[in-house]
């Protein structure tokens, strides 16, 4: 994620979530793999993008109830 993605992505999460808008996040990443995605390129996990990243999740996991579906990929049935 770039620096400019990252600030992006915080500005819309932090205005929805003090705004107490409802907001739906959709994933294939448990939270533990979307944090290293967003963290790619991160060297550092002090640095400002390490920090931006934990500010992102930790507000996602303030105002959403996490929802895990399981199940088969029903896009996939049918490749083979």
């Amino acid at each position: 994620m770039s620096e400019w993605v990252g600030e992006q992505v915080f500005a819309m999460i932090n205005y929805r979530s003090q705004n107490s808008l409802q907001t739906i996040i959709t994933t294939n990443y448990g939270l533990n793999a979307l944090a290293g995605r967003m963290a790619t390129g991160i060297k550092d996990k002090d640095s400002d993008d390490a920090a931006q990243s934990k500010r992102i999740l930790s507000r996602i996991c303030g105002m959403c109830y996490i929802v895990e579906v399981r199940g088969r990929d029903f896009r996939m049935q049918n490749v083979g």
